[in-house]
């Protein structure tokens, strides 16, 4: 029988806790990658044996596209002097 716990991991990208059932073993390979952000981005769906882990990987991967546009609107308006303005609605 594994060894199950639920645990409250904090997600770095997002900005919450999350409530995950974990066994052992994955809360120590949570630890060695660096978080639950990247345990979440390396492994492959398919390995990740819940549909809510791959819900949140996919919420991760969404707010990782946003960072990156919004970073990179704010150093093409760096480039050209511009004053960044970004609006959200």
């Amino acid at each position: 029988m594994p060894n199950v716990h639920y645990v409250k991991l904090f997600s770095e990208i997002l900005g919450l806790r999350v409530r995950v059932k974990a066994t052992s073993q994955v809360l120590r390979i949570v630890d060695k990658l660096g978080g639950l952000d990247n345990y979440l981005l390396k492994y492959k769906p398919e390995k990740l044996d819940s549909q809510f882990g791959v819900w949140l990987r996919g919420k991760i991967e969404t707010q990782l596209e946003l960072v990156c546009m919004v970073n990179f609107f704010a150093d093409f308006c760096c480039n050209f002097f511009l004053e960044p303005t970004i609006c959200f609605l």
